[in-house]
């Protein structure tokens, strides 16, 4: 895939102006990022909106002071000027100064087009075929369903990495995600179903892979069992976190801590204890950025970094952090490949891509019939972690109560709370029934896609917040 050759040599000039004026690291980000987005509800398209967005990020270094600045256009004196006043803005010290300058279209400018591989186009009919599939199987779970909404959305993306250091990357993104809801209302007592699925492709293979129909039956099913859902007991119980999405919460509570900002600043609780026991031997986690189709996957990271296999977490031993340039110079550690960054206008950062859990020998079956009493977390989300203290708090929007071995009544939204470093010692139980699901990971203002997973796991001892009907 050719970058086109003006916008190489306008990059190329952009970097050299910067190390001209002093900068002892110049990167230029160059992002073309066509959307689509469809909403589905009351029975029909709601909603259809769209465009093509161009954007550039300057970065610029000197003394350890970073500047960022941003720009929407690929006018060769727009970029030359916005460095010079990067550089000119610089001072002594640390931090980050940031500016930002819009210019209106340029006649004649491509915008639409970084490189010789095209963008593919999103096939509305198909679309609204599916999203009216999944509004119809979900109404068929019972008749309390009142309300069915989803949402479509598409990014297509060129991106062009280049650095001071001889770095030129660019590549070809696609992602492609749908969020389902179905709403139940039985005299008065609503509850929800949500499902969410994402890769990497276009349309057409995101449907194959997650077919429609199911998508609109899990929803629907799920929102019409929680009607029956009683009050959740609370106090110090074992969970048994399901596969798939439970994986959200090693993610949060856990391998957040693991990102090497954390561990720069000493603001995390795993500083200094690479090669140390953090948890059994039965707990094994990975990141891993070269899964086909996921959607934390890519070639490169938003650094022109390759993705990677990185094992974190090996039998219970602490074997590596993430990576992006800057933390690992500062650390004077290896290049993970998990520089990322949400669009050109921010900054790169150490970030997951898919992270999950490897999988045990236990069955999901076996761990759920050794469980006498408990709960069962079948949907894990809305979680927060403090870095330094490891200390979590989720939300589990769908639970089921364990009683003797068996799963009995659907639990109201509850939460759980905790530590992380608990969380991994506290894992006794790891099954083989390994998944993957795919959520939006939000850090300091910025969200990303990723891939959480897991096997079905045990763990002994988190605090349960009940709720009351």
């Amino acid at each position: 895939m050719q970058i086109q050759t003006d916008i190489r040599h306008q990059v190329q000039q952009v970097m050299e102006r910067a190390v001209g004026l002093g900068a002892s690291f110049a990167e230029v980000f160059v992002e073309v990022n066509v959307q689509d987005e469809i909403r589905f509800e009351s029975q029909q398209i709601d909603q259809i909106r769209g465009g093509t967005e161009l954007g550039v990020g300057v970065r610029v270094v000197k003394n350890s002071q970073t500047a960022y600045s941003i720009v929407n256009t690929l006018d060769t004196a727009v970029l030359l000027t916005l460095v010079e006043n990067a550089m000119a803005g610089l001072h002594q010290g640390t931090g980050i100064t940031r500016s930002s300058a819009t210019k209106g279209h340029i006649e004649g400018q491509v915008y639409h087009q970084l490189c010789d591989e095209p963008l593919p186009k999103v096939n509305y009919l198909q679309v609204g075929q599916e999203l009216a599939a999944i509004d119809t199987n979900a109404r068929k779970a019972s008749a309390w369903i009142q309300q069915v909404a989803i949402q479509f959305l598409s990014h297509r993306r060129q991106i062009l990495v280049a650095n001071s250091k001889g770095v030129w990357q660019n590549e070809v993104r696609s992602f492609t995600r749908v969020n389902a809801q179905a709403v139940a209302n039985r005299r008065g007592f609503v509850q929800t179903g949500v499902n969410n699925v994402a890769l990497t492709v276009d349309e057409a293979r995101l449907f194959e892979r997650y077919p429609a129909a199911a998508l609109g039956e899990q929803v629907g099913n799920t929102a019409t069992i929680l009607l029956d859902a009683i009050p959740t007991p609370t106090g110090i119980l074992p969970i048994v976190v399901s596969n798939g999405r439970g994986g959200v919460l090693v993610h949060e509570a856990c391998v957040h801590c693991l990102e090497a900002d954390y561990i720069s600043r000493e603001n995390s609780v795993y500083n200094g204890r690479l090669g140390q026991m953090v948890a059994k031997p039965i707990v094994t986690i990975i990141d891993d950025g070269t899964m086909p189709d996921l959607p934390g996957t890519s070639v490169i990271d938003d650094e022109g970094c390759p993705t990677q296999y990185n094992v974190l977490v090996e039998k219970g031993r602490l074997q590596s952090y993430l990576t992006d340039r800057m933390y690992a110079k500062q650390l004077d550690y290896h290049l993970t490949g998990n520089g990322r960054r949400q669009s050109y206008a921010f900054l790169p950062m150490p970030r997951m891509t898919n992270t999950y859990v490897a999988p045990g020998e236990d069955t999901p079956e076996e761990i759920i019939a050794e469980t006498s009493y408990g709960i069962y977390a079948r949907r894990v989300s809305g979680g927060q972690v403090n870095p330094v203290t490891g200390e979590f708090v989720f939300t589990v929007t769908e639970g089921y109560l364990i009683e003797d071995g068996q799963l009995t009544k659907p639990l109201i939204t509850f939460t759980l709370t905790g530590n992380g470093p608990g969380i991994l010692q506290n894992i006794d139980r790891v099954a083989h029934d390994f998944e993957l699901a795919a959520v939006m990971c939000g850090k300091n203002g910025q969200f990303v896609p990723v891939s959480v997973g897991q096997p079905t796991i045990r763990v002994q001892g988190l605090v349960v917040g009940g709720t009351r009907r």
